[in-house]
């Protein structure tokens, strides 16, 4: 959404006038849409499943507590131009359809960019700013996984990217290690979290035709600023698929094969559904059989267990 700045957890450096510029640009289009400050009936309503699941106690799988619906959460993640805004909404109609609720957790560092916070210089305040933004969004997950669990519905929460993104925009391991440690957490925790990662790959890779930088306008309509290069898009896309690597549901979904970008839109889709049908079907015989992964991946989101951060 704000490429350029997204690009500059990489390491490249704005220039403060055109920081500045791309801030007062983009509070001129929030402003203009109503954003900051006003609730949009149509963007609450949307992730509503459509098919309503039935009632009776066993048409939702329920966590050892026997009280909480089982969440499925899923990272989306990928390379400039990937059309994540796209999937979102080609996934919220199906899985809308299918009997889920939809939620989606926004992109940390756009809030953080929003509401006028500019990216620091030093690497020692760009290190605080992942810190704070891991920080952050560890809460958001916490706060959506929460109050979805106690509707009792099947529901499937998207993560506009996940927390080991931030490996990617950092210069070195030793800062992403610094950061981990900050927060008492390792990597196996933070890849526990997601029941699967969705990676789009970027248009830069194999659809070039399709990739544009500069001034130009996203899959919603809005006018956006994407710095990166082609070749710099492709570099970023790999960095991504690097940090997720580790994970045993990584869905990268590709250029290639594919005959029209809505393929590629159904093909990630049809990831997530496979994920979600077999760990929370929208009406299930039985409660789900606990197991070593699922009884521990969400733990500290449970009542009563004590955060690590």
């Amino acid at each position: 959404m704000l490429g350029s700045l997204v690009t500059a957890l990489g390491g490249a450096t704005l220039g403060f006038a055109a920081a500045a510029w791309l801030y007062r640009r983009r509070l001129r289009a929030l402003a203009a849409d109503g954003l900051l400050h006003n609730l949009n009936p149509a963007l609450i309503a949307r992730g509503r499943a459509r098919a309503a699941p039935r009632r009776r106690a066993s048409s939702v799988f329920v966590r050892a507590d026997g009280k909480f619906a089982r969440v499925v959460r899923i990272a989306l993640t990928g390379g400039p131009c990937g059309g994540k805004s796209s999937v979102l909404s080609h996934l919220m109609r199906t899985a809308t359809a299918a009997g889920y609720d939809v939620l989606v957790v926004p992109e940390t560092a756009t809030i953080l960019f929003n509401g006028g916070v500019q990216f620091p210089a030093s690497e020692e305040d760009q290190v605080n700013f992942q810190a704070q933004l891991m920080r952050m969004q560890l809460a958001g997950e916490r706060a959506f996984t929460s109050i979805a669990e106690r509707t009792g519905r099947p529901t499937i929460i998207v993560m506009d990217r996940g927390l080991l993104d931030g490996k990617g925009y950092l210069r070195s391991p030793e800062l992403w290690r610094s950061i981990l440690e900050r927060h008492a957490v390792d990597e196996a925790y933070l890849l526990g979290r997601y029941d699967a990662v969705v990676h789009l790959a970027t248009s830069a890779d194999g659809a070039e035709p399709f990739y544009k930088s500069g001034d130009v306008v996203d899959d919603d309509g809005r006018a956006v600023f994407r710095r990166e290069s082609a070749e710099e898009a492709r570099a970023l896309d790999l960095k991504m698929r690097e940090c997720w690597a580790a994970h045993v549901e990584h869905h990268v979904i590709g250029n290639a094969g594919y005959r029209s970008f809505d393929d590629k839109m159904r093909a990630a889709t049809d990831a997530v559904m496979a994920v979600a049908r077999r760990l929370q079907p929208p009406s299930a015989p039985g409660p789900r059989p606990r197991t070593a992964q699922n009884s521990q991946r969400h733990d500290d989101d449970m009542p009563g267990v004590p955060r690590r951060v």
